[in-house]
């Protein structure tokens, strides 16, 4: 009998193929096929399907599209092709609902329609006279949607990506704050309409987490003119410089202005303004800035969506290169190139402001990465100033401000923010450390005796104290007998660190914890380590008193 069932859907399958059809599809209808289903809200009467959404959860259902005709309406506009409930588990009814024309409401809205405390709404590229129902109904038959909606803490965003059969792509976006972050239910509806669902490409998946530092607004429905709402990362371009930076585009979809966007400000004028989608103005840029792209798509602002952008801006004199490499989340690589040149006085110079900001969306600036080692500990130094508060993987991050007793003197900054260059000594579990990137940092950190190096440096023979895990007193800074090459976003300790007599130490112990000092059995040897006194000498016959042994502080009865 299972052979037998194989060979029917293998003949039906060859079937399908001959003739063009799809068979065994994974399909579901709702709605008539007729389209003379009217009953809309009622249920049991197979003229909707029920989705559910958790929190931070997001669903993409792709289906294809049938209107009745006017002939099948008897003249009636009022034709809804398919509708959104989004409800809670409570059973409140109409919390969001949306239809593919401009249309939407819920029953404390006034006159149950859109309003701009109520929620953000566009719909892009519509044909003139579509919200009136009647002449978009005609466009949409055989239209592919995909219907997103995510549920992200207290948001709820619905997306419809409608591509007709003839090609047009028109795009409706709805983004309310809703609720408490609980699990929501909805409903896809027809009146008049019915659809085909492809269940196969149905997909449940994670809701887009920012995992660096948030440029623009969660709901993407803040200009970068907003001075109230939009929000920016400014960061100094210093003269014969350049600043590179990594970061994913999310937009709300098709309007030309709706991707990341950079402005660069001297003297208080706007050198230049470029958006991502190859376009740019400003006061100084004397109308001679260029572009050039390579392999420039001509669908730009959907490849936008999602796209990971390394951006990297360059100094020299008085002309700027801006080159932006974009990786979309499928398809090839595109790269965006412009120069320009400013002949403002003094610019060559002087520092310029550069402000990296997102129109009608936001931009996950991607998060650094720093590699600990089983032995817990790591030094760093990144050319960005750091979010360490939210830093995740971390336990502690640190200044080293001097070392008393051949113990290092220790501040922590964990709760806050380093100025680019810093010098760290970062605590953490083996793995990977990320720590999201801001435009700056007002903590003071002058304090700090750790040099950071964000390039490969050669330090000279006892030039100063590298860690190490591998030491004869286990993990510390230890002295460069001989020249050594500090490896790049890291850093050292100069060789006079500690001052007067200190200098001459060739170790520092990293544990300054007291629970970490512990008693040694009376004048038992220690199998694995050499002693040193609290003066960082080495002691061949300890006695009764306090030493370092294998980085740690040892009292010998």
């Amino acid at each position: 009998m299972k052979l037998k069932n194989l060979l029917m859907k293998a003949l039906f399958v060859a079937f399908g193929l001959c003739v063009g059809q799809s068979v065994w599809a994974d399909t579901s209808v709702v709605g008539a096929v007729d389209n003379s289903d009217s009953k809309y809200y009622e249920d049991g009467e197979g003229h909707s399907k029920r989705y559910s959404v958790a929190n931070n959860q997001k669903i993409s259902i792709e289906f294809t599209v049938s209107t009745a005709t006017d002939e099948q309406l008897g003249g009636a506009t009022w034709n809804p092709w398919f509708a959104w409930a989004v409800n809670f588990w409570d059973g409140t009814l109409n919390a969001i609902t949306v239809e593919p024309r401009d249309y939407g409401w819920e029953a404390d809205t006034d006159k149950n329609r859109w309003t701009a405390d109520w929620a953000k709404y566009w719909a892009q590229n519509y044909p003139s006279g579509w919200d009136t129902g009647t002449a978009f109904r005609d466009i949409i038959q055989g239209a592919t949607v995909v219907t997103t909606v995510e549920r992200r803490e207290t948001y709820v965003f619905i997306t419809y990506d409608i591509t007709t059969t003839g090609g047009e792509k028109y795009r409706q976006y709805v983004a309310k704050e809703y609720g408490n972050g609980t699990t929501i239910w909805f409903d896809l509806i027809v009146q008049h309409a019915h659809i085909t669902i492809d269940n196969e490409k149905t997909v449940t998946t994670a809701a887009h987490q920012v995992t660096g530092t948030l440029i623009g607004n969660y709901n993407r429905c803040t200009t970068f003119t907003d001075a109230v709402n939009a929000l920016r990362q400014n960061f100094i371009i210093a003269p014969n410089s350049s600043l590179s930076l990594r970061f994913k585009n999310y937009s709300a979809g098709l309007d030309t202005w709706q991707s990341w966007m950079f402005e660069m400000l001297y003297n208080e004028k706007y050198c230049n303004m470029v958006a991502g989608n190859n376009n740019q103005w400003g006061a100084l840029r004397n109308g001679n800035g260029t572009f050039t792209n390579t392999n420039w798509p001509t669908d730009i602002l959907t490849q936008m969506e999602g796209a990971t952008v390394d951006l990297t801006i360059t100094r020299n004199g008085e002309n700027v290169v801006v080159n932006a490499v974009h990786t979309p989340i499928s398809g090839d690589p595109f790269t965006l190139n412009y120069s320009f040149n400013s002949a403002e006085a003094n610019f060559a110079t002087s520092d310029v402001e550069f402000h990296l900001v997102s129109d009608y969306g936001y931009l996950d600036l991607l998060p650094v990465s720093k590699a600990v080692t089983a032995a817990g500990w790591a030094t760093y130094c990144s050319p960005y100033a750091l979010d360490l508060e939210h830093a995740t993987g971390l336990t502690d991050a640190y200044i080293v401000t001097g070392g008393e007793n051949g113990v290092l003197t220790k501040t922590s900054v964990k709760g806050g923010t380093v100025p680019a260059n810093t010098g760290l000594l970062l605590k953490a579990d083996e793995g990977a450390v990320s720590i999201p990137i801001v435009g700056a940092s007002a903590t003071d950190v002058s304090a700090s005796k750790l040099i950071g190096k964000t390039a490969a440096y050669n330090l000279a023979a006892e030039g100063g104290y590298v860690l190490m895990a591998t030491g004869i007193n286990g993990l510390g800074f230890y002295k460069n007998a001989n020249a050594f090459t500090v490896g790049a976003n890291t850093a050292y300790l100069p060789a006079n660190f500690a001052g007067g007599s200190s200098s001459a130490r060739e170790f520092f112990s990293l544990d300054d914890d007291a629970t970490a000092i512990s008693e040694a059995k009376s004048q038992q040897p220690m199998a694995n380590g050499l002693f040193f006194d609290l003066q960082g000498r080495k002691v061949a016959q300890p006695q009764k008193g306090l030493y370092i042994v294998n980085g740690k502080k040892v009292v010998m009865k």
